[in-house]
């Protein structure tokens, strides 16, 4: 049964925040009873001009979502990018607390939360009041909150351009459905403090782009309490990505990062692993340009599909092409330009990452150079060509048919 949403706008005030950010805070009747957000918008942001994207950001548990912005800081960040940011606020298990929570994977805690509803009213509501581009909507959450944003995630993965939960544990299973317990949110074995498993099933029916961050320091890096292994298996399988991850580093607002990036994935979708080398469960510094950076890659239409822009690529990565493709015959072509000598490596590889056949290894002249890809008796299917240069890793999909 569908409950009636009742809607009123509580206090407008305005608040300077580097510039002139607009805070809103807002009421919202759900389930007969009284949620709030926040709402931030830029200060060029004009009701009659482009429709522009929204951020929505979910606190962690026992917390809520002025500590939140506090820490995360998308408003100053939406003042500089031109997005509105949204800050939920979960329920509380004793009246007045301001200790808000997130009801995440049980269809039923305390008084029959229902936040993924709740989540959705808050984003109608917002479409509603402001000139949104609805197909920039883009969801992140630190801890309970990234609970919450693989939840919305499995549920309403059409919903959303892009993730970026931060730090929180995945609790689905590593088929994405509740395996220990039959889907009745019994503890997972060996997690420390216990955890308990998730009573729903995560069943997303479209590809999305997800970027998943996490320190070094967790509690227990393999405890699904705290950072779950499976958030990187369960989403590059899903999303049809080689499941072998691609690592190399970087450095942002003093974070070191250990980055996996898992290529090839279906959809326009991908998925990239940050690790906060030495951090433990914080939002990191870097964290919020690394997510918004990610999430302005990408938009989703109204019928699903994801469009994504090309990732930025070193002045000296190399260009590629595979043709024909879809390949019906015993051989295809790689066409591969580089801008300056460099040793390159080829292999074609199986949707795991598995290495089927090297193809290439040698130092090359800058230019371009049309190679052999052999596929004589390799099935029906999809697989990756795997081009490695001295300025990192690309990968192309081949589509063989029979």
């Amino acid at each position: 049964m569908r409950t009636r949403l009742l809607v009123s706008l509580a206090l407008l005030l305005t608040l300077l925040v580097r510039g002139a950010v607009a805070q809103t805070s807002v009421t919202l009747t759900w389930q007969g009873r009284v949620r709030t957000y926040f709402v931030y918008t830029p200060s060029a942001y004009n009701p009659a001009g482009p429709r522009i994207p929204v951020v929505m950001s979910l606190h962690p548990g026992l917390s809520n979502a002025t500590n939140h912005a506090q820490a995360a800081r998308w408003q100053v960040k939406g003042n500089t990018e031109n997005f509105i940011a949204v800050y939920p606020n979960g329920t509380a298990t004793q009246a007045g607390s301001t200790n808000y929570s997130w009801n995440a994977y049980e269809p039923s805690t305390g008084a029959n939360v229902d936040d993924v509803g709740f989540l959705n009213a808050v984003l109608n509501q917002v479409i509603r009041q402001y000139s949104v581009d609805t197909t920039r909507l883009y969801l992140s959450g630190f801890s309970n909150g990234a609970w919450m944003t693989f939840r919305m995630g499995c549920d309403f993965t059409r919903r959303f351009a892009a993730l970026g939960p931060l730090s929180g544990s995945w609790k689905f299973g590593g088929d994405g459905r509740c395996d220990h317990g039959g889907c009745d949110g019994s503890p997972i074995p060996g997690t420390s403090p216990p955890s308990a498993e998730a009573s729903v099933n995560c069943v997303p029916d479209r590809t999305i782009p997800i970027m998943y961050y996490r320190g070094t320091r967790e509690a227990n890096l393999t405890d699904r309490a705290v950072t779950d292994p499976m958030v990187p298996y369960f989403w590059s399988r899903r999303n049809q990505c080689q499941t072998l991850g691609v690592r190399d580093s970087l450095t942002r607002n003093g974070d070191l990062i250990r980055r996996d990036r898992y290529p090839g994935c279906s959809g326009n979708s991908e998925v990239v692993v940050m690790s906060v080398v030495g951090n433990s469960h914080v939002w990191h510094a870097s964290a919020t340009d690394e997510f918004w950076d990610f999430f302005r890659r990408f938009r989703r239409l109204p019928a699903g599909t994801v469009l994504g822009a090309a990732s930025q690529k070193p002045q000296d990565a190399a260009g590629l092409s595979v043709y024909p493709n879809p390949a019906n015959g015993d051989a295809c072509t790689l066409l591969l330009t580089l801008p300056t000598a460099q040793r390159v490596t080829v292999d074609l590889r199986d949707l795991q990452g598995r290495l089927l056949r090297p193809v290439y290894a040698q130092a090359t002249a800058a230019g371009t150079h049309t190679l052999a890809l052999p596929t004589a008796g390799l099935p029906a299917g999809l697989y990756l060509v795997q081009v490695h240069t001295e300025s990192g890793i690309q990968v192309a999909r081949l589509h063989l048919q029979r």
